[in-house]
C-alpha cells in the first residue's frame, strides 16, 4: 500500500510543480519610483498630461524624498500655468537636491510669471552661487533690475552675460534697452545692431534700434527698422510716441 502510495505521489509531483512555479518566473518586479518618473515623462512627451499627472504622483508615493519626481511634477505644472503648485513642488525638489540647478531655474521663471521678482532674484542669484558660469541667469537677473529702471544693476549683469556668451543675442538687447533709456542711443544702436548680426530674425532688436534712430533724429533708419520688425511679427503693435522710452539717469559701465 505504502509502495502504491509513494507511486502515485511521484506521478502527480511534476503537475504539482507546475501549478506552483508559472512559467519559471518568480515574483513579478515591483515598479520603483524611477520607473514612474519615466512613464511620467513619456507619457508627458506623448501629450497625456493627465497619465503624466498620475505617473509622477506614483513616483511620489512610492518614494517621498525622489527629488527628480517633484521636478518633473513640477515643470508640469508650470507647463499648465498652475503657478502656486508648481512652486510647490520645485521647493520640495530643491530641498532634496539643493545642487540641482534645473528646480532653481524652473522656480525662477515661474516667481517671475507671477510678478514675484524679489524671490524671482533671489533664485537666480541662488543659482550664480552654484553655477557662475549659468549665462541665462545674469540675463534673467538684468531684465528685472532693467524692469525696474534699476540701470546700474541692470546693465552690470547684461555686461556679465555678454562677456560670458559674446555669442548669445539676448543679453545685446537687453542691454541695448538700457542704453537706450539712458539716452546713450549710439551706443544702443551699436548693441542691437550686433544681435541682429547673431539672429537677423530677432524683432525685438529692429524695433529697438528704430527707437534709437527715432530718438537720435534719423526718421529713414527708424521707419526701415519698423518695418522690418513689422514683416517679422505681423502682430507687433509698434509704440506710440508717448509710449517710447525717455532718458533716464545713465548708468555707468
Amino acid at each position: 500500500m505504502a509502495h502504491n502510495t509513494r507511486q502515485s505521489y511521484a506521478q502527480w509531483l511534476p503537475v504539482i510543480l507546475l501549478i506552483a512555479l508559472p512559467c519559471g518566473c518568480g515574483p513579478p518586479s515591483q515598479q520603483t519610483a524611477t520607473d514612474a518618473v519615466e512613464q511620467g515623462k513619456a507619457h508627458r512627451a506623448a501629450g497625456n498630461t493627465n497619465e503624466a499627472m498620475r505617473a509622477f504622483g506614483e513616483a511620489i508615493r512610492l518614494d517621498p524624498n525622489h527629488a527628480d519626481a517633484y521636478f518633473q511634477r513640477g515643470a508640469l505644472y508650470q507647463g499648465l500655468g498652475k503657478g502656486p503648485a508648481a512652486i510647490d513642488d520645485y521647493t520640495k525638489s530643491i530641498q532634496l537636491d539643493p545642487g540641482r540647478l534645473k528646480g532653481w531655474v524652473g522656480r525662477a521663471q515661474v516667481h517671475a510669471v507671477m510678478g514675484r521678482l524679489d524671490d524671482a532674484l533671489a533664485d537666480y542669484t541662488a543659482i550664480i552661487q552654484l553655477d557662475p558660469k549659468y549665462v541665462n541667469a545674469y540675463s534673467q537677473r538684468g531684465a528685472i533690475h532693467q524692469s525696474r529702471r534699476d540701470w546700474k544693476r541692470a546693465l552690470d549683469n547684461f555686461n556679465k552675460a555678454i562677456e560670458l556668451a559674446p555669442d548669445k543675442p539676448t543679453a545685446w538687447t537687453g542691454r541695448a534697452w538700457v542704453k537706450l533709456s539712458t539716452g546713450r542711443l549710439d551706443d544702443a544702436i551699436t548693441d542691437c545692431s550686433r544681435a541682429i548680426e547673431l539672429d537677423p530674425k530677432l524683432t525685438i532688436a529692429y524695433l529697438n534700434r528704430a527707437l534709437a534712430y527715432q530718438q537720435r533724429g534719423d526718421p529713414d533708419l527708424a521707419d526701415k527698422d519698423f518695418r522690418t520688425a513689422k514683416k517679422l511679427d505681423p502682430w507687433l503693435r509698434l509704440p506710440a510716441p508717448e509710449q517710447t522710452p525717455r532718458p533716464d539717469r545713465p548708468a555707468t559701465d
